[in-house]
């Protein structure tokens, strides 16, 4: 498993949602060598959902 997978950014679709974060700390083992860089993936911010596959249509209001 890798980062991008984790995330829904794969080719196939996820059925739960993970956050960005989440997936990070998943990644992480996968790491071969992980005690050599030190966790070196980090994340930073707000916890971020990436949906990759549901397009949601966005109505833009405009004031008279």
């Amino acid at each position: 498993m890798d980062l991008m997978h984790l995330v829904g950014l794969g080719d196939e679709k996820q059925e739960e949602w993970v956050s960005v974060g989440r997936a990070v700390q998943m990644a992480r083992r996968s790491c071969k060598l992980k005690f050599l860089n030190g966790a070196a993936p980090v994340c930073y911010g707000v916890p971020v959902y990436i949906l990759s596959f549901i397009l949601i249509p966005i109505k833009v209001l405009s004031l008279h």
